[in-house]
């Protein structure tokens, strides 16, 4: 005696036969880095005939890159400004002097970045010896950031 089985036969194929299409898995990742670069000084020149200079100026710049299968993307921005403050009349001795100042305190930034503080102190020490200029205060700051990402993960395709 048979108890049903022929009947059953069709319904438990079905669980046991392959599925028509078996599951894949694609990996895929997305990267993305990104960066800002900042910098601002201002210098504050006493002349010994009690005028004052304020310059001062600031730049940012930034970027983006993200990629991603099929996709790509970057971007970027940059940002300057600059001012000029004067109290009293100069002469043309106080300015060919301020201005030697400032080329010195480029010059003395360059030297500090390289890693010769000594060098940058001298340069600076230097230019400050005019007789127009009676003090000075200077100050700089420089800020970088970067970050880089990567995100792995795997996408499994439905089944049939």
């Amino acid at each position: 005696m048979r108890i049903g089985y022929d009947g059953a036969a069709p319904a438990l194929a079905h669980f046991f036969r392959p599925p028509a299409q078996t599951p894949t898995r694609k990996p895929e990742s997305t990267q993305s880095v990104s960066g800002e670069q900042s910098s601002s000084l201002q210098l504050t020149v006493k002349t010994a005939e009690g005028d004052t200079v304020t310059l001062s100026a600031q730049a940012l710049a930034s970027f983006a890159v993200e990629s991603s299968p099929g996709r790509r993307s970057a971007s970027s921005s940059q940002e300057f400004s600059f001012a000029v403050s004067v109290e009293g009349n100069l002469n043309q001795e106080e300015l060919t002097d301020i201005r030697k100042l400032a080329i010195a305190l480029g010059k003395s930034i360059r030297q500090a970045e390289r890693g010769d503080l000594g060098k940058a102190l001298r340069t600076v020490a230097k230019a400050s010896d005019e007789d127009t200029i009676a003090a000075f205060q200077f100050r700089y700051e420089r800020r970088t950031e970067l970050e880089y990402r990567q995100n792995a993960y795997q996408q499994i395709s439905d089944l049939a």
